[in-house]
């Protein structure tokens, strides 16, 4: 059970992560669209993050309490799985549904510029400043009365969904695991004390509330996928593909792009490629996204041939 101190330091990290992610997300997607996706998506990210950054403690506190935390072949119990695994799916869910949504809406905006009919450029315009926290299922129903024309929902959405977030968060298990136990190791070897400092080992591995840094790049990571994934479903629709005959290719150019990605970016590609088929195998830290082309913007437009 959460003592009281701690469920008021959890609100306030999640409080804390929302504000950061809300305000303004270096690792927003490219583009427009991208920036506004994110705002709404920051309540999402932020509970991610911190349910993350929850089980680790708990984990954590286990493992150094085993007597052995060295020899631990694997951090999370069952019951810290399943809570990463609930959260990341309510991640998952708005996002890939929100990469969905975005494909309808600039649909019916391209039908609109096509007729000289003047009209918002934002497709996120009838939704609140940010998506609340839902499982798949109801967020499928949030998002449907917003966008009626959304597609991709079946009975078995939330199930795909929850399937694929459990496979996520067993993912992030041995991962989280070697780091924590390279800070405990890290701890013994400086004559820190022999029983290594929980907040040190979970600051010093990124799952704390100080240092969130590997919590909030599993979520972000899983999310700016979801979105990219969400849309590249939508626009493989066939009545999708008619009206747009290509994308192009989204980045930001600073510091930061990873040279893989870098070449790609302002070029356009025909609809029947994927996205993850151009972008590459490499998600982590990327920012990369994709603009549908409208049927009616394609004159003198190049659409390459191979990637």
């Amino acid at each position: 059970m959460t003592d009281g101190a701690g469920l008021s330091a959890s609100r306030n990290s999640e409080t804390s992560a929302f504000a950061r992610f809300a305000e303004g997300d270096a690792f927003a997607p490219a583009g427009p669209d991208g920036a506004r996706a994110a705002q709404l998506l920051a309540r999402a990210r932020a509970d991610g993050a911190e349910v993350f950054a929850t089980a680790s403690e708990s984990a954590v506190r286990r493992l150094l309490a085993s007597g052995d935390p060295l020899g631990a072949p694997v951090l999370f119990d069952d019951q810290e799985l399943g809570q990463i695994a609930e959260a990341l799916a309510r991640c998952v869910a708005s996002a890939d549904l929100m990469g969905r949504a975005r494909i309808r809406r600039r649909a019916e905006m391209a039908e609109r510029v096509a007729f000289a009919d003047a009209g918002t450029d934002d497709p996120f315009h009838d939704f609140a400043d940010a998506v609340p926290v839902l499982e798949p299922t109801t967020a499928l129903e949030y998002f449907r009365r917003l966008v009626p024309t959304l597609g991709g929902g079946t009975a078995r959405y939330g199930a795909k969904l929850d399937r694929h977030a459990f496979t996520l968060a067993v993912a992030s298990d041995q991962t989280v695991l070697e780091k924590v136990k390279a800070a405990i190791l890290k701890q013994l070897q400086t004559g820190a004390g022999a029983v290594p400092d929980v907040e040190q080992v979970l600051d010093d591995a990124g799952v704390s509330v100080a240092n969130p840094q590997y919590a909030d790049m599993v979520v972000r990571t899983n999310v700016l996928d979801a979105y990219n994934q969400g849309a590249q479903d939508e626009i493989a629709d066939p009545d999708m593909q008619e009206r747009f005959p290509a994308w192009e290719y989204l980045g930001i150019l600073d510091d930061r792009t990873g040279d893989d990605h870098r070449p790609k970016i302002g070029k356009y590609f025909p609809t029947s490629v994927p996205f993850a088929a151009v972008r590459g195998s490499r998600v982590w830290n990327c920012r990369c996204s994709f603009a549908p082309v409208s049927k009616h913007l394609m004159s003198g437009i190049r659409v390459e041939r191979s990637w």
